[in-house]
């Protein structure tokens, strides 16, 4: 599979057009499972200068990220790495096995208190920003 800086993936978990999301292990450390955000950008069919800003805006939201976490924000996720790579850029992340996507599909049902808390959780980390 492949490596980005000390963690190499072990499955894909997501894809989109402009991004894949890998279940990773470090190389060395802690056997933990994490996430692997890569930024990528199909080389045809779309203009230099918009996959250009695409790959900043991904960069800068990671930046948001580290410095949230980097202030001890409670509702943002640590980021552990971030770099370039050939695809584009990536950044590396605590793996969350269930997504709000999930929920919204309807595939993982929850309490309403349990809804309530993530709901709770996003407000909150919206006010850390």
């Amino acid at each position: 599979m492949a490596q980005y800086g000390p963690y190499e993936t072990v499955s894909e978990i997501h894809r989109s057009p402009f991004s894949v999301v890998y279940r990773a292990k470090a190389l060395s450390g802690p056997p933990a499972d994490v996430a692997v955000k890569v930024s990528s950008f199909p080389e045809a069919g779309i203009d230099a200068a918009l996959a250009a800003s695409q790959h900043e805006r991904f960069l800068a939201s990671v930046r948001v990220q580290e410095k949230l976490h980097q202030q001890s924000a409670r509702f943002w996720t640590p980021v552990y790495a971030v770099g370039e790579c050939a695809e584009g850029a990536y950044y590396v992340s605590d793996l969350y096995d269930r997504s709000v996507r999930a929920v919204i599909d309807g595939r993982v049902g929850i309490s309403s208190e349990v809804l309530y808390k993530i709901i709770t959780a996003v407000v909150e980390g919206l006010r850390e920003l």
